[in-house]
């Protein structure tokens, strides 16, 4: 509608805070573009588009009207201009004359109008001039911001006076890398930007908040709510730095009373809904009320868990809702998500988003915003870095697995205090350089990396699993052509990349999933390819309340990587008093908030996982994929065993390679059949029997420690004893000499003396220069009380 007082530009603002794109030409044939996370576009008659603030006057903005770009498509994301140096000042439509060029950092906050029929705004406290950035070829004598400068910006041309074109100039397919600037926050500090300015963000809602208290405080009047305030980013993306900046601003200028924001977490107030017995709804308006008595302005962080159980879902943002209404309450609340937070928000109070003031905060997973914040963090440590070691922080920070337990800012900040620590063990000061990386290099793994080619010959190249094989090469198959699609600009079908392994132990569900890891890693799917191994314990808690916490802790480290549940089963089989439906409730909600950077694996026996997913009704919805696991033949494990004692240096006779498989027969297949891992027990006591054998012939040659024979396998139901290397306070004269003296016990005897020929041959081979097999050296002893297992044991 185009009615009285419609503001077409503030329309688009709205829409650009709900992920919308808009178009507008305005009566002097000018076109403005205004993008999600962008600022407004303009352009008239010459040139390429330009960063331009669309002038107040309320006649001129009601000439807008929507449009589309040449060709009747929709917008295309434009490449991403440098924010101007200076806005256009209220009731001028084109920008100032170019001046000096000037780093990107924001200006000052404009000075305040008066509105009519209210009190003049205070004067404004002016933000802190911007440190100049220090060349980097200065290195280590580095003051202010120790790395390069950021994107320097240029000031508008003045606007064309020749005949205008019926059509802006296309804008380009692909975007460029978004650009980062550094600004200046009130009171001190600095923030990492990517979109909007933060000082025109704090003048919009000083402008709209004051506004709303004048209302409030007219006589004949209904009143008027504060916006709610949506920070909208990953965790960890300066959402506390900027509200402890926003509040003493809005103090300063007398748009509220008290300085001091009251910050709570959604954690914290599902735990505080689950301690005290009350509803969560219940808690959170009692959070909402203490905090206003305190202070007008209220932050919950991670307010995506809020909304993750489908019970509370209702209810919160029926709060929400409240609070957006709410004529008589000065207080203003700030709730900070992801945007699959906004999403929800908005869909289900599509006038709570309209409403709602919406900053876009930095991705610090994008290498501009990493950059920017290591220079801020740097400085504040009072630390020179070098530019070659700012470009492998940053290669660390975007492309490595370093600090994967932590996001956003928190990751980019124990990367360059590592490295700053590093740096004063090595030298006693602050300067970081290339060499004080080796630490973090280590823990990332860059330099055992395997390109996806090499992932998929090892993934072929595995024993048997030929079922397995053809279905994650399948996998493979779907993700390269979904990127050939991106590439042609075709639409990507959604699918659900989360997995069923069923099969029995043994079968390489872990291996295979750490290889699915590092592909999708390779390939692009992931952003960092770490698998994260947990069983029932590791997700639920022992009293109420612990669960969620816990199972979201350790959902947090597998961010960008894989979650890989085994015997998955266990979280819904410990009847009604039990808190494992808890952990998948949580898990469920995690999934669908980080449905882009995590994907989780379950595992167990085929019948069990079954019921594990009509457990509750959105496991199967997300569990869509099934691969199953079969047992290896005996052929299969014989291979394996083969592997496994090449790999640890040994050789096998043609008589022992031949009986391998009739061998691998009379392996039981029952409860405690694992597999592969039946194989490697198997090549554990070959090698004992063959180490009891060497030691009765002292004469041995050196060739025949590395060499195993038919005879060394044992036969079913002898597969050895093996003893651990505690390590003993006397002799081993004296040791076996006790043991002699025992009464009876003669199998025993034997089996502890073969235990002692076995790591005789191992220290043998260690002085050989041979590689010595890492073993089991757990015990099981069975019998009856009172024959002396305490005894042997000691």
């Amino acid at each position: 509608m185009t009615g009285a007082g419609w503001d077409p530009f503030a329309e688009a603002e709205r829409a650009a805070a709900m992920g919308r794109t808009t178009v507008l030409t305005t009566a002097d044939g000018a076109w403005w573009l205004l993008n999600p996370g962008q600022p407004w576009l303009w352009w008239r008659g010459v040139g390429q588009w330009r960063p331009m603030m669309p002038p107040p006057d309320p006649a001129f903005r009601a000439t807008a009207r929507p449009s589309q770009l040449p060709g009747g498509q929709g917008p295309q994301q434009p490449a991403p201009q440098p924010t101007p140096q200076s806005v256009p000042q209220p009731g001028s439509l084109y920008p100032e004359p170019p001046g000096p060029q000037q780093q990107p950092v924001s200006q000052p906050f404009p000075a305040q109008q008066q509105f009519p029929a209210q009190q003049q705004f205070p004067a404004q406290q002016q933000f802190p001039a911007q440190q100049q950035f220090a060349n980097p070829q200065q290195f280590p004598a580095q003051q202010g911001f120790p790395s390069q400068p950021f994107p320097v910006q240029h000031p508008f041309p003045q606007p064309a006076s020749h005949p205008l074109p019926q059509q802006p100039p296309p804008l380009p397919h692909q975007a460029e890398q978004t650009q980062a600037y550094v600004e200046p926050l009130y009171g001190g500090g600095h923030f990492v930007r990517t979109g909007e300015p933060v000082a025109a963000f704090f003048d919009k809602a000083k402008r709209v908040i004051l506004w709303a208290d004048g209302i409030r405080h007219a006589e004949n009047t209904a009143g008027q709510a504060n916006p709610v305030i949506l920070l909208i980013g990953q965790q960890h993306s300066g959402q506390r730095r900027l509200v402890r900046s926003f509040a003493p601003f809005m103090k300063a200028t007398e748009a509220i009373t008290e300085p001091e924001p009251v910050i709570k977490t959604a954690a914290g107030l599902i735990l505080s809904a689950k301690e005290q017995e009350k509803s969560l709804e219940a808690v959170v308006r009692g959070a909402i009320t203490s905090a206003y008595e305190k202070t007008p302005v209220l932050m919950i962080e991670n307010a995506d868990a809020l909304l993750a159980d489908a019970g509370d879902k209702g209810s919160i943002v029926d709060v929400v809702v409240e609070v957006a209404h709410d004529q008589e309450e000065c207080g203003v609340l700030v709730l900070c998500g992801t945007p699959a937070f906004l999403k929800q928000l908005t869909d289900a109070a599509p006038a709570v988003g309209q409403r709602s003031l919406i900053y876009h905060l930095p991705d610090f997973e994008q290498r501009p915003a990493a950059e920017a914040l290591l220079d801020v963090l740097a400085a504040e440590r009072q630390a020179a870095v070098s530019p070659q070691a700012r470009a492998g922080l940053a290669d660390l920070i975007t492309g490595g697995r370093t600090h994967r337990t932590m996001g956003g800012a928190r990751r980019v900040e124990a990367v360059i205090e590592t490295a700053c620590q590093s740096a004063i063990m090595r030298s006693g000061m602050a300067r970081v350089d290339v060499q004080d990386l080796a630490e973090l290099r280590q823990a990332a793994g860059n330099s055992d990396r395997k390109s996806a080619a090499e992932l998929l010959a090892e993934l072929n190249a595995m024993v048997g699993l030929d079922s397995v094989k053809r279905q994650v090469n399948n996998l493979v198959s779907e993700m390269q052509v979904d990127e050939r699609r991106r590439a042609a600009g075709l639409p990507i079908p959604q699918r659900s990349r989360h997995l069923v392994f069923t099969g029995n132990p043994g079968t390489a569900k872990t291996t295979m999933a750490r290889v699915i890891a590092e592909l999708y890693k390779e390939l692009g799917v992931l952003t960092g390819g770490q698998l994260v191994e947990c069983m029932r314990a590791d997700l639920v808690g022992e009293y109420i309340g612990e669960t969620s916490g816990k199972t979201r802790k350790l959902i947090e480290q597998a961010y960008g990587g894989v979650l890989f549940i085994d015997e998955a089963y266990n979280l819904v089989q410990g009847g009604d008093e039990d808190y494992g439906p808890e952990a998948v409730a949580e898990l469920l909600a995690q999934m669908e908030n980080h449905r882009d950077d995590l994907i989780v694996i379950v595992a167990g026996y085929p019948r069990e996982m079954s019921t594990f997913l009509d457990s509750n009704p959105g496991l199967r919805s997300r569990f869509q994929t099934r691969i199953e696991f079969p047992d290896y033949s005996n052929e299969e494990l014989a291979r394996i065993f083969q592997l496994m004692a090449k790999a640890q240096g040994y050789e096998l006779a043609p008589d022992l390679v031949g009986a391998l498989p009739v061998r691998m027969s009379r392996i039981s297949r029952g409860k405690g059949f694992a597999n592969g891992r039946s194989s490697r027990q198997l090549l554990e006591a070959t090698i004992s029997r063959q180490s009891a054998r060497l030691a009765a012939d002292p004469n041995s040659d050196v060739a025949s420690l590395n060499r195993l024979i038919a005879t060394d396998i044992p036969a079913p139901g002898d597969t050895g004893v093996r003893m651990g290397d505690g390590g003993a306070q006397r002799g081993l004269p004296d040791l076996l000499s006790e043991l002699d003296g025992m009464i009876g016990l003669e199998p025993v005897k034997q089996r502890v003396r073969s235990m002692v020929a076995e790591m005789d041959v191992d220290k043998q081979r260690r002085a050989q220069g041979l590689p010595v097999s890492p073993r089991s050296r757990h015990l099981v002893f069975t019998g009856n009380p009172g024959t002396a297992k305490t005894t042997v044991a000691r």
